[in-house]
């Protein structure tokens, strides 16, 4: 097994990139269109548009849902949260920001460490089963088309715990893509 130390030396990323220029002189020209905000980052950050020979453009994409999600459904998850409201959502969306809106910490993160019950779960199930003690209770929902039925098909698929309500806020990836 190779070592983290020869992954990251130039070898290997010249190997690649030497590849990366034969299969694009065959293939011809090739755009590929990145998604989220993190793998722009990263191309940019680590000059992989650089490396890539002229056949190939890597273009920005839209940003990923979890990026794109509006800072009004944060301001409002954030709000409820202060209010006493125990709010559930996903790892990923645990530190997205809001715009600190009157006095408001900025994120669930910072509402849960100002005293908030703010949870990670993993699926909207473990927000259904959290919620049956009765607290009221709200599951902030993000993603995208490919990850909606793992929210709603729960949701319209069970009894639901009256004390239980939804902030959804997925996003329809652009026809164009």
């Amino acid at each position: 097994m190779r070592s983290l130390t020869y992954l990251r030396s130039d070898e290997p990323a010249s190997k690649i990139a030497s590849k990366i220029r034969e299969i694009a002189k065959r293939v011809g020209s090739v755009k590929i269109m990145n998604f989220c905000g993190t793998h722009e980052w990263t191309i940019t950050h680590y000059g992989i548009r650089y490396l890539m020979p002229e056949e190939i453009e890597l273009i920005a994409g839209p940003g990923c849902p979890v990026c794109i999600t509006p800072a009004y459904y944060v301001d409002a998850a954030v709000k409820l949260a202060r209010e006493g409201i125990r709010v559930m959502t996903f790892g990923d969306a645990f530190r997205l920001m809001g715009t600190r809106a009157r006095g408001l910490p900025r994120s669930l993160e910072e509402a849960k460490q100002e005293g908030a019950d703010v949870k990670i779960v993993y699926s909207v199930l473990d927000a259904i089963s959290i919620a049956k003690d009765g607290k009221e209770s709200i599951f902030f929902g993000v993603g995208f088309e490919t990850t909606a039925p793992a929210t709603l098909g729960p949701i319209n698929s069970r009894k639901l715990p009256e004390n239980l309500s939804f902030i959804i806020a997925h996003r329809l990836t652009p026809p164009i893509m």
